[in-house]
């Protein structure tokens, strides 16, 4: 039996596919209000957490949601007393052009879940990062959290972690982030010119491209055509690395590709991954439009 077994979704806080058809610029934040419609729903006693990407990942590409989304959704996490527990997998320690992608909302979270940037991948490592009053509430009560497994607070991993976040501070990667990031997002403009490229976002290094059929009405693929992985191998013959992403307009269908370079990349580097990219999607809508 699963694990979880309920476990309700809002709608997503997806701009260029807005859930409510509205313009961005000047809705009312309605996909955020949907977490209280659905806690409404479901009854705020039966709900105990609310869980998100400050900026969506693998599953979207890189979506990025409108200013004063998140301080809405501390709110009303606040009024029905629901956590907010942000996963930091992949936007944590940096990779937004702050500590942690949240920052950029100045929203305090009641628990954070990091892991890929701790160790710059050179060993497994995660964290949970909590308010003092969770950790009282376990310390006051039993004591015990068993919810850790075998490797936990493994030596090893820690002490790779520790020197990560150091040279991290010591070099002001993060700071670097911020501004290479700019640099990124204002190069990779330069694909809205390709008929295939629907959308750019992102925040730091941390990009999606999305890919559509036609521009106007933004018609998706057909998923059997499989556009994410043919763009995604055509770049890597090339020399370029980039991450597949498909199902982000319906679950089912849509397709994107999401970068996420390191941070010591050069403005040089950059201009060549872009022009990579540029030349990867042209060579593909070629083929299949």
């Amino acid at each position: 039996m699963p694990l979880i077994q309920h476990t309700p979704h809002i709608v997503p806080a997806y701009c260029y596919r807005c859930p409510f058809d509205l313009d961005p610029e000047n809705c009312s934040l309605e996909c955020a209000e949907d977490l209280e419609r659905t806690i409404l729903y479901e009854g705020p006693d039966s709900v105990s957490a609310f869980l998100a990407e400050p900026v969506v990942g693998a599953t979207a590409g890189a979506l990025v949601p409108r200013d004063g989304y998140f301080q809405r959704i501390r709110e009303i996490c606040d009024r029905y007393d629901v956590l907010l527990i942000v996963d930091e997998v992949m936007t944590g320690i940096g990779r937004t052009g702050k500590n942690f992608g949240i920052d950029h909302w100045e929203t305090i979270p009641d628990l954070i879940v990091s892991s890929k940037g701790l160790a710059s991948g050179y060993n497994p490592v995660f964290c949970v990062i909590a308010k003092e009053e969770i950790h009282q509430a376990i310390k006051e009560a039993s004591g015990a959290f068993f919810h850790g497994h075998t490797y936990c607070q493994n030596p090893l991993s820690c002490a790779i972690g520790l020197a990560v976040l150091s040279y991290i501070e010591e070099n002001q990667l993060i700071p670097r982030c911020a501004q290479m990031g700019r640099y990124l997002l204002d190069r990779l403009q330069i694909l809205r010119n390709r008929k295939i490229v629907g959308d750019v976002r992102g925040k730091g290094l941390f990009a999606g491209v999305e890919y559509v059929r036609d521009k106007e009405t933004k018609e998706t693929f057909d998923p059997g055509l499989k556009v994410n992985a043919f763009i995604t191998n055509t770049a890597f013959d090339k020399g370029l690395i980039i991450y597949p992403g498909g199902g982000g307009a319906d679950g089912v269908r849509g397709d994107h590709s999401l970068l996420a370079p390191p941070f010591i990349i050069t403005e040089d580097q950059i201009d060549e991954l872009v022009g990579i990219l540029d030349e990867t999607i042209e060579e593909v809508e070629g083929s299949i439009t």
